[in-house]
């Protein structure tokens, strides 16, 4: 059910942003979620991992479709 949720989210939102960003623009976006989300959560880890795809895809809806191309 939450990944209905976050397929549905991500399909109006990235069809048009994915487009413009290539592999490797996603991993510095990525990157740069990473270190803003250790900033703020300093030794906290997401082991979920329907957690964690949830939490990058709120950060930045441009790594909406970045899963599945990995």
């Amino acid at each position: 059910m939450l990944e209905a949720n976050i397929d549905n989210d991500c399909n109006t939102q990235t069809s048009l942003l994915n487009n413009s960003f290539t592999f490797a623009d996603q991993i510095q976006i990525l990157t740069k979620v990473f270190y803003k989300y250790q900033y703020k959560k300093p030794g906290f880890i997401e082991l979920s991992p329907v957690c964690f795809q949830l939490m990058i895809k709120n950060a930045d809806s441009c790594l909406c479709r970045l899963f599945d191309q990995m």
